[in-house]
């Protein structure tokens, strides 16, 4: 078993975050939207049906500015069929927990994973206002890279790397840093196996990703090879609030020739194809020379997808453990935006780009080169039957 066998643990010295905003081609894992609403005061707050009326346009309305599927005609043929079957509902008094079933099948039309309105948080409007204050706050000032860590087996010349999230964009700078460290040290342990365990990350910055891939990759590399973005006055004022320069982060992975930037050198809203920029491998005498394998299971997501989607890609590793349950066509979307509902203050968040992946033809989910036995994951009662086999595989 993994705990069986550890001599060594080490974390990266920061704090784990406990809710998560994952920019950049990515997820938002907040973990309060996902508990609903408490027995208590689930149904104690209501909305009018002008609220809720009004809330329903706001959301249509930065959806249709900012999400890169309605330049589609079928996509936007079938937004406003939702909306309209929406609206013709909200005729009565709601609580925000039947506000919130009752506008989900505008989203579910959208058809894209990273599109959503959360799930209340405590049944009152004031609290819901009060979470969605805190949104921001934690933006700015939560660090993410403290929730990956490693583990090295001097007996069997083994590193296990929990590479459960893909930070922020500006946690660059501390991403490539851990990433240093951790190559350095597993070098200097003559490490002949590196396990990449990677089933809990939710996605983030793939600049972040990047770092690592860096040190097991044998050629030049790029999680997608472009970008089509949607620039609107709502993305400018949200990245604005997260004290984001958007400029000097697409700058950083991609050609960005085609922007069209204000006197004041600030981007001006439009729709964009951007093409992805390579990245090298670090120098061959840094680079891991072992063997390495990459863990994956179903609830990986967003940028962790395109992590694993890459090492697949350009054989960089073999995928072990399970089928990641969320579909990855050529065309995925991503790079959120967050806001709140003006009246039930509920928390959305909205794709603003669509990124075109290496995929081979017809593939809709990625799927591991060795998958675990089932029957290993039924039979196992206690302990890690995926990771005991991924272990198992490296030693053979």
């Amino acid at each position: 078993m993994f705990s069986n066998f550890l001599t060594q643990k080490i974390t990266a010295p920061l704090m784990v975050m406990s809710k998560i905003l994952l920019l950049s081609s990515a997820i938002i894992t907040l973990s309060g939207c996902k508990s609903g609403l408490s027995i208590k005061d689930g149904d104690t707050e209501k909305l009018l049906p002008s609220q809720q009326l009004a809330d329903l346009e706001t959301f249509g309305r930065v959806v249709t500015s900012v999400h890169p599927h309605l330049k589609c005609s079928d996509y936007q043929m079938s937004f406003e069929k939702a909306l309209a079957n929406c609206s013709k509902r909200l005729n009565k008094e709601l609580s925000l927990r039947q506000f919130h079933s009752v506008i989900r099948p505008v989203v579910k039309a959208l058809e894209d994973d990273h599109t959503e309105i959360y799930t209340p948080v405590g049944g009152s409007i004031g609290q819901q206002r009060r979470f969605a204050g805190e949104i921001y706050s934690d933006i700015k000032s939560k660090e993410t890279v403290g929730s990956n860590s490693y583990a090295i087996s001097r007996e069997r010349s083994l590193c296990i790397l929990k590479f459960n999230t893909c930070g922020m964009p500006w946690e660059h700078h501390l991403y490539k840093a851990f990433f240093e460290r951790f190559f350095r040290d597993i070098n200097e342990h003559k490490v002949g196996t590196l396990i990449i365990d990677m089933r809990h990350n939710q996605g983030g910055y793939s600049g972040n990703a990047s770092e690592l891939l860096r040190y097991i990759a044998d050629t030049p590399f790029r999680h997608f090879e472009k970008a089509e973005r949607r620039i609107s006055e709502e993305s400018l004022v949200f990245y604005s609030k997260c004290d984001i320069n958007l400029l000097e982060l697409l700058e950083r992975d991609f050609h960005i020739t085609e922007l069209e930037v204000s006197e004041e050198g600030t981007l001006l809203p439009g729709t964009y194809v951007t093409e992805a920029k390579y990245v090298n491998p670090v120098d061959d005498a840094l680079r891991f020379k072992g063997k390495t394998y990459v863990l994956i299971g179903p609830d990986v997501f967003s940028s962790g997808m395109l992590f694993a989607n890459t090492v697949q890609c350009y054989k960089m590793a073999p995928l072990v453990g399970r089928k990641i349950r969320w579909r990855i066509d050529k065309q995925k979307p991503g790079d959120v935006i967050l806001g709140e509902l003006p009246h039930s203050h509920l928390v959305y968040m909205v794709s603003t780009a669509i990124f075109s992946v290496c995929r081979p033809p017809g593939a809709k989910y990625i799927t591991p080169d060795y998958k675990v036995p089932i029957w290993k994951l039924w039979n196992s009662r206690k302990g890690d039957a995926a990771l005991d086999y991924v272990i198992k595989l490296s030693q053979e």
